[in-house]
């Protein structure tokens, strides 16, 4: 399915976008941006971080902080939000936009998008909560949040709509960041070892307990892989919604000092110019598959989300998307007590010192990936949201 070309509009249309997590910032942005650039005169509001800040949004709260992992860390959450969402309510009431879009984040926007319908106001859920899973849960809340939905996953789609649910699958918009990967051969990377300064990239999350409780192995494993391979170059990825000081003040600790760490905000870039990823499972792992960069993923934190996790996820097969998307361990996972700085390390170098693993699992990743096209799904749903915003009820070509 193919939203149609524009019309004519009598006004330009206000939209309101609710992103409450990084990753969910991340994709806003790109949404905005498009929407944007096929409609320069389009008002965007909204809650979100600094990239739909710098994409043209103005932000009406920054929800930069608001992501959480676990119940330890969502409950002291609950208050404030609780004082958002009503301050919200009441401010879209008084000038309510043409169209609300809501990006995961499902604790907060299950419940702020009934209310936003009761207003009268159309929603479009972008990335609904547990997309990724192939057996999604009960959707009756999602029906009652919005209108229409606009999924990454083809299967998460489908299933919605045997549920009534009038939903979309336009490709993963992952696809239109890292447009130069087809999943060809001609795009596989072939391991540049032997060589006098490989780049190791270290993604540690988004989060502030990720930063806490995954850095720190992952520079432990910098310096394991560093004694066998003493030309290594290490560069960690610093997303912008943290403050830097969460970075530099772990690596100002005296024990990597005589590592060779840098530290850059330029993710894509690291993606393309490393030979391997150790990254905290995320959606990182999918850009690094659609790269076909191995990788070592990474999950662990508290002492409450272990907790949390020896009682809800330790059955969950797999935890890295891109085993998820192939139904098989692609890429090592490593849970917990699991993942000390020496583990990770023998695993990476598991896969950087075998050329026949290293290429395998280069394009086992990209093949993973196949099923989340076609590309073009940020121009899509931006057009899709336009049309929305002048008519609730938007005429669709048929795919």
């Amino acid at each position: 399915m193919v939203v149609g070309p524009g019309i004519p509009e009598a006004k330009p249309p206000s939209l309101f976008v609710l992103a409450g997590e990084p990753s969910g910032d991340f994709h806003a942005a790109l949404l905005g941006k498009e929407i944007l650039r096929l409609c320069p005169q389009a008002s965007l509001t909204g809650v979100g971080g600094p990239r739909m800040r710098q994409a043209g949004f103005r932000l009406v709260y920054d929800s930069s902080n608001w992501g959480a992992m676990g119940l330890s860390q969502a409950i002291p959450k609950i208050p404030g939000l609780l004082l958002v969402l009503h301050r919200l309510v009441a401010s879209l009431k008084d000038s309510p936009p043409d169209l609300a879009i809501l990006l995961d984040f499902g604790a907060f926007n299950l419940r702020f998008g009934p209310r936003l319908k009761a207003l009268g106001i159309p929603v479009l859920y972008y990335f609904p909560p547990g997309s990724w899973n192939r057996q999604p849960a009960n959707v009756e809340p999602l029906a009652r949040a919005c209108d229409v939905v606009v999924s990454p996953f083809p299967w998460s789609a489908q299933a919605l709509r045997t549920k009534g649910i009038d939903a979309h699958f336009f490709g993963h918009p992952l696809l239109d960041v890292h447009a130069s990967v087809s999943g060809g051969s001609a795009n596989l990377r072939n391991p540049r070892l032997p060589s006098p300064n490989p780049t190791i990239g270290l993604f540690p999350g988004s989060r502030k307990h990720e930063i806490k409780h995954i850095l720190p192995h992952l520079l432990s494993a910098a310096q394991e892989i560093g004694k066998r391979l003493p030309g290594a170059r290490f560069v960690v990825s610093q997303v912008p919604n943290l403050n830097p000081s969460l970075f530099s003040s772990t690596l100002r600790s005296p024990q990597w000092r005589r590592l060779d760490i840098q530290l850059t905000s330029d993710t894509a870039s690291l993606l393309k110019s490393s030979v391997l990823a150790l990254a905290a499972s995320g959606s990182i792992t999918l850009e690094a598959a659609l790269c076909g960069l191995p990788m070592v993923v990474v999950y662990r934190g508290s002492l409450a989300m272990w907790v949390q996790y020896r009682l809800f996820l330790r059955n969950l097969r797999y935890m890295a998307m891109p085993n998820i998307l192939a139904g098989e361990a692609i890429v090592p996972e490593l849970r917990q007590s699991e993942a000390s700085g020496k583990r990770i390390a023998q695993a990476a170098l598991n896969i950087l010192l075998d050329p026949g693993v290293y290429s395998k699992m280069s394009q086992d990743l990209l093949r993973s990936t196949l099923p989340l096209q076609p590309r073009g799904a940020v121009e899509k749903t931006a057009r899709l949201a336009l049309e929305m915003a002048r008519n609730p009820r938007p005429t669709l070509e048929k795919e």
